[in-house]
C-alpha cells in the first residue's frame, strides 16, 4: 500500500512540476509562500512549545497547519527535498519531464545531461539565427513585389 501511495504523489508531483516549470515566476511565486509559510508554522509551533507567550489557544494548531498545508504544497512541486539540498535544477528537470530528480542522478548523467543542453542552447541559436535571416529575405522580397508592382 505505501508503494503505490508514493507512486501516486511522485506521479502527482511530476504532473505539478512539470506544469509549474513553464511559469517560472508562478512557480516561484508559490515554492517561496510554501517554504515561508513551513519556516513560519516551525518558528510558531517551537515558540508555542517552549515560550508559551502571547499565543491564544489555537497557536499549536494553526502552527501544525501552517507545516502541514506548506509541506504538501513543497512535496507536490518538489522543493521539498531542494528546500534543504538548494537544488536550483527543479525547472529545468520540469520543463524536460524527466522522472529523476538532480539528487536521484549519477555523476554521469548531470555531465552528459549538461552537454546535451548546451548542445540544445546551440541549436535555438541557430534556429533564431535562420529565423531572423528568413525574416530578413521576406522583408526584401516584399520590398522587390512592391517595386516591381510601381513598374
Amino acid at each position: 500500500m505505501f508503494k503505490a501511495v508514493n507512486r501516486f504523489f511522485d506521479k502527482l508531483e511530476d504532473k505539478v512540476r512539470f506544469k509549474l516549470s513553464h511559469y517560472p515566476i508562478t512557480f516561484a511565486f508559490i515554492g517561496g509562500f510554501a517554504i515561508v509559510e513551513f519556516w513560519r508554522g516551525v518558528w510558531h509551533l517551537t515558540d508555542w512549545l517552549f515560550v508559551k507567550i502571547g499565543y491564544d489557544a489555537y497557536g499549536w494548531q494553526s502552527s501544525l497547519a501552517s507545516i502541514i498545508v506548506a509541506s504538501l504544497i513543497l512535496l507536490m512541486t518538489g522543493l521539498y527535498v531542494s528546500l534543504f539540498l538548494a537544488n536550483d535544477n527543479i525547472i529545468v528537470s520540469g520543463r524536460k519531464g524527466e522522472a529523476k530528480k538532480l539528487f536521484e542522478k549519477t555523476e554521469e548523467e548531470i555531465k552528459t545531461d549538461r552537454s546535451i543542453m548546451r548542445e540544445e542552447l546551440r541549436e535555438e541559436l541557430k534556429i533564431s539565427s535562420l529565423e531572423e535571416k528568413i525574416d530578413l529575405l521576406a522583408k526584401e522580397i516584399k520590398e522587390l513585389k512592391n517595386e516591381l508592382a510601381k513598374k
